[in-house]
């Protein structure tokens, strides 16, 4: 999968984000080596809505080591 999503990235021009959609696979490991590799923030769908569900009941919704969208405060 990791491949698949670099792979899919290094094809596209311009590209500022890497964007993986998809519930039902498990990408949360995938996030740090992908952003390391593309240079770019990775946004995967689970794991930055449940983040956004987090900060929504007023908690900080951050977790160090699994990228920089998670990182941020």
């Amino acid at each position: 999968m990791s491949e698949f999503c670099a792979k899919t990235f290094e094809g596209s021009k311009g590209a500022d984000t890497l964007l993986i959609s998809c519930g039902g696979l498990k990408t949360l490991d995938l996030i740090v080596p992908l952003e390391a590799r593309c240079k770019v923030p990775v946004v995967s769908s689970t794991p930055h809505a449940l983040m956004a569900s987090v900060r929504l009941v007023g908690l900080p919704g951050h977790a160090h080591g699994f990228g920089r969208v998670l990182e941020r405060v």
